[in-house]
C-alpha cells in the first residue's frame, strides 16, 4: 500500500532525515506532514520499534529507512477473515418497499435510482452483497440508459 502517493521513496526518506536534523529536541510528530492519520502513524512507528515518545535525533537511520519504506510500500499480511458477522460494513438503508426492483428507481422520487449498500439488503456473505451491488448497478444503469433514448 502506498500511503504517500506522488512521492518517491528517496524523497520520503529525505523528508524523514530533514525532520531528524531539524527536530533535535521535540518528540516525533503525531503524523507525517498531515499525510498519514495519527493512529496509522502510531502503528507504523510501533512496527519499526520506534517509541512515539522518542526524539527524532534518537531514531536510527535504519529505522527511518524502514519507516519511509512502509510509507511507500506497506505490506500487510492477510491472516484470514474475522468471526462470522464482523464482515458487515453497513446495515439498513432505503426500504425495498420504496424501490421498483425492476429498475431500482425510487417509488417516492422519480428519477432517483439506488444500488449497493444504500439499499436495505444484508447478506450472509460478502459475495451476496457484491452480487446485490452489481445487479442493482446493472438494473439502475440500464433503466437510466433506456430513458436517454
Amino acid at each position: 500500500v502506498d500511503l504517500c502517493p506522488g512521492l518517491d521513496s528517496d524523497l520520503e526518506l529525505e523528508i524523514l532525515r530533514m525532520k531528524k536534523s531539524k527536530y533535535k529536541t521535540p518528540h516525533l510528530p503525531l503524523s507525517l506532514s498531515g499525510r498519514i492519520p495519527r493512529r496509522l502513524w502510531a502503528f507504523l512507528l510501533g512496527r519499526r520499534g520506534i517509541d512515539a515518545e522518542s526524539r527524532y535525533s534518537e531514531v536510527k537511520d535504519a529505522a527511518l529507512r524502514g519507516l519511509a519504506r512502509d510509507c511507500r510500500k506497506l505490506e500487510l499480511p492477510v491472516q484470514g477473515k474475522g468471526p462470522f458477522k464482523e464482515e458487515f460494513v453497513t446495515s439498513g438503508g432505503v426500504d425495498l418497499k420504496e424501490i421498483d426492483l425492476k429498475t431500482m428507481e425510487s417509488k417516492l422520487v422519480g428519477g432517483l435510482y439506488f444500488a449497493g449498500e444504500i439499499v436495505n439488503v444484508d447478506g450472509e456473505t460478502g459475495g451476496f452483497n457484491f452480487q446485490n451491488a452489481w445487479t442493482g448497478g446493472f438494473l439502475s444503469g440500464s433503466a437510466l440508459a433506456a430513458g436517454l433514448h
